[in-house]
């Protein structure tokens, strides 16, 4: 048999592709790596420590606010019970000055009610005398 003549021969060929998918969805903003084998070291260059003390110090000052806070919520409220105490008093006198000169008055009525019933009295006997008289 020669090199260009046919013969009983057969070959199959197969190829195989391993493909991986490695896309990332990174958003605006973000990083996204993908990648074999792949290391990936990031420096915060001090950020989160940062982070930290301005939340240390965030907290020292709100407590710092919220002491001073209080303290004008204490004076706020002692004023007003101060307040209260004085309206209190007044409210008080003010019924006592009211009571007494309704006593008072109360007494001038009856004062007056026996002058008027003496001048009665007084004129009364004058009439009578005249007619006996």
């Amino acid at each position: 048999m020669g090199l260009f003549s046919g013969g009983n021969s057969s070959s199959t060929t197969s190829v195989t592709n391993l493909t991986t998918d490695k896309r990332v969805v990174a958003d605006t903003g973000s990083v996204g790596v993908s990648g074999d084998n792949t290391t990936v070291n990031l420096l915060d260059e001090g950020s989160v420590a940062a982070s930290f003390d301005f939340a240390r110090a965030s907290l020292a000052e709100n407590s710092k606010t919220a002491v001073e806070l209080l303290g004008l919520a204490r004076e706020s409220i002692t004023g007003a019970l101060d307040t209260a105490k004085l309206a209190k008093d007044l409210s008080t006198q003010t019924i006592d000055s009211l009571s007494t000169g309704y006593s008072n008055a109360k007494g001038l009525d009856s004062q007056r009610a026996v002058m008027i019933v003496a001048a009665v009295a007084v004129v009364a006997l004058f009439i009578l005398r005249r007619k006996a008289g």
